[in-house]
């Protein structure tokens, strides 16, 4: 990692060479969403009607009540607890990427990983955000520019 001054702030840990590609991002998003429905799916029996996939509740309209709604929620917490102090999902970890801040190269802390994960219905308007890693120079989708946070590669050989 190199010190560098990114786009007209103070500088920063930027690690200009080792930022994820795009399409490692978008796969450690689906393993994680397969983890998390393959274990609401494991304990409920519902498969495939956890939140990533129908949207909160089910068809029947029950919303915030069903058992499988709470333990998506659940599981969603403790992946991105996870990831705020350590810097991987499982997805993450297995692709060999991690998330940090920008500022000190180190995982970002509960409250910025939550902030960031709010941060991307920024990201999902037309679906723009999401793709602007593969234009933007720091590969980053606008909450990671907003939370200031990076998704860079793990170094070759290091342990996680």
């Amino acid at each position: 990692m190199e010190l560098a001054s990114v786009e007209g702030s103070p500088a920063r840990i930027v690690p200009q060479l080792s930022t994820a590609p795009w399409i490692v991002r978008v796969l450690a998003v689906i393993i994680d969403s397969l983890v998390i429905n393959t274990l609401v799916g494991a304990v409920t029996g519902q498969w495939g009607n956890a939140l990533w996939i129908t949207g909160v509740g089910d068809s029947s309209g029950e919303s915030l009540t069903t058992p499988a709604t709470w333990w998506y929620l659940g599981a969603s917490l403790a992946m991105l607890t996870v990831q705020a102090f350590t810097g991987y999902t499982a997805g993450k970890a297995l692709l060999g990427i991690r998330l940090v801040s920008d500022s000190s190269g180190r995982p970002p802390g509960f409250v910025l990983t939550l902030v960031r994960e709010f941060l991307h219905l920024i990201d999902s308007l037309l679906l723009i955000g999401y793709l602007r890693p593969l234009w933007h120079r720091e590969r980053r989708t606008f909450a990671d520019s907003l939370a200031r946070t990076l998704v860079i590669r793990e170094a070759v050989g290091r342990g996680r």
